[in-house]
């Protein structure tokens, strides 16, 4: 819990006095285990055994954004990660990445992900007042949840949601008594939303519902 705390110092530290862009992986959860750090343009088409297929967590610092990949030589699935991951989900990238590039600041371009761009001169919004900033998305947990977060965080819910039914303790309840199995809570993304999730997630949901004006573009 010491290391856990003293590392989260860093990070506030590191995002307060505007430290140079990193990229620093973990091998295990809660930025702990052997950890490697990745200077503003660094590229490893292929790790070392030692981070191979091991990286469980990602802290960055100065603006910067890890793109990795699920095989080497920057090939497979492409990840892409924008903000601190405590805990890579196992459906997302957890134990599974090997290849990586630290980008020293989130990208100016649209991403793959991203529906949502920002627009040029003054032009209307694409998306109206649901218009996500760039480098969010639309999460999705439920139809029409119009939430804007990082990438990383929609194929969060999308991973959850697949697995609604294997985390219900009755997989054929009613909607009212669909309580979860252990280690699992209702996501509550919105006061219906009964998947389940691991505590952290919903935490995390929870603090992208209050930060939902502060991601999108204002008209």
């Amino acid at each position: 819990m010491k290391i856990k705390q003293l590392t989260l110092a860093l990070i506030a530290l590191s995002a307060f006095t505007g430290a140079q862009a990193n990229c620093i992986v973990y091998t295990d959860t809660d930025y702990t285990g052997k950890s490697m750090d990745l200077a503003n343009g660094t590229e490893m088409p292929t790790l070392s055994l030692g981070f191979d297929n091991k990286i469980s967590s990602v802290v960055l610092t100065g603006g910067s954004v890890l793109h990795a990949w699920d095989r080497t030589g920057y090939q497979g699935e492409e990840l892409l990660f924008a903000d601190n991951i405590e805990r890579i989900a196992p459906q997302v990238g957890n134990d599974k990445i090997s290849s990586l590039k630290c980008v020293g600041s989130k990208p100016a371009l649209r991403t793959p992900l991203d529906p949502s761009p920002r627009p040029i001169g003054g032009a209307p919004l694409p998306y109206g007042p649901d218009t996500c900033k760039q480098g969010y998305v639309w999460r999705e947990a439920y139809p029409n949840d119009h939430v804007c977060v990082t990438p990383v965080s929609r194929e969060q819910a999308k991973a959850d949601n697949a697995q609604r039914q294997a985390r219900m303790a009755s997989p054929h309840a009613k909607s009212d008594n669909d309580s979860c199995v252990m280690g699992y809570v209702w996501r509550e993304a919105i006061p219906s939303d009964h998947v389940c999730v691991t505590g952290d997630i919903r935490e995390r949901t929870k603090q992208e519902n209050a930060e939902a004006a502060s991601h999108k573009v204002r008209p």
